[in-house]
């Protein structure tokens, strides 16, 4: 049985669309199954069928190992690109720059089709060819030996996408300069000058934390806060004024996190900035 694809890139655009939706589904099996031809296969497909649009252009092996080489280039440098932009490098615009690519790679690549000879057009034809009876008795157990192999991939990737993980217990903490940005913090001042920085923690300890924050420069304590309780998935977030009591060049300013009910007295999380104190 011979099966010949004349236009097989309405297909994959028909399918990019079903995967998009399907990838927002709760099911992990569904986004292994479906995720990884998605993102490691299609997008370097339709690249390379808008690049080498004749049959003879390419081998099918070399259409195969360039699609998977396109793909792992392509996917990365659109999250780059995403990542300058307000989008971000979240879900929904990941998924919607990789469909949107794929859709221009196959309009492109049916662009340049539709300008050669028809039978010079890239088509993909599949033949299956079965006869048990007939095989070797070698082919018979390397066939075998291969449908094992591939039923075993899939029960793995089944397994994998269902099997319960657990869930990683931290503590976020971390801290911001003017603006409530990771930058412009109070790195010049002069000595008994107040400085301000915002505190930030979040509990992802799945269960209810109290913590406390200290600032601390050389052997000594400049600053203190109350016990902070937080349920899971709560956020706190406050301005902390201190004062540096010494001066000099690159003066240490350490922010120490410390977690209620740890049995060492030692910072949970720890955080510097480096100061020039006149």
């Amino acid at each position: 049985m011979k099966i010949t694809l004349k236009n097989e890139l309405l297909l994959i655009v028909g399918l990019s669309l079903v995967a998009v939706v399907l990838l927002f589904l709760d099911s992990q099996l569904i986004k292994v199954i479906i995720g990884f031809p998605f993102i490691l296969l299609v997008p370097g497909y339709t690249l390379t069928a808008a690049l080498y649009p004749k049959t003879k252009d390419l081998t099918v092996p070399e259409r195969l190992v360039l699609s998977f080489g396109f793909s792992m280039t392509i996917v990365p440098m659109l999250c780059l690109v995403l990542n300058y932009t307000p989008w971000g490098v979240r879900l929904y615009p990941v998924l919607g720059s990789i469909f949107f690519f794929i859709l221009a790679m196959s309009a492109a690549a049916w662009y340049r089709r539709s300008t050669l000879p028809v039978h010079q057009r890239l088509q993909l034809s599949l033949e299956l060819t079965f006869h048990w009876a007939q095989q070797s008795k070698r082919k018979k157990i390397l066939q075998s030996l291969l449908a094992a192999s591939i039923v075993l991939l899939l029960i793995s990737l089944c397994c994998a996408a269902n099997f319960p993980k657990g869930e990683e217990n931290f503590t976020e903490f971390y801290i911001l300069g003017e603006e409530g940005k990771a930058a412009d913090y109070p790195l010049s001042l002069y000595s008994r000058e107040e400085a301000e920085v915002t505190a930030c923690v979040v509990n992802n300890e799945n269960k209810k934390a109290y913590y406390r924050i200290e600032v601390v420069i050389g052997e000594d304590k400049v600053y203190e806060s109350t016990l902070i309780a937080l349920e899971h998935g709560e956020k706190w977030e406050d301005v902390v004024a201190f004062e540096p009591n010494t001066w000099g060049e690159k003066v240490k300013v350490e922010f120490l996190l410390f977690k209620a009910g740890e049995e060492k007295p030692e910072p949970y999380r720890k955080l510097h900035l480096w100061m020039d104190v006149k």
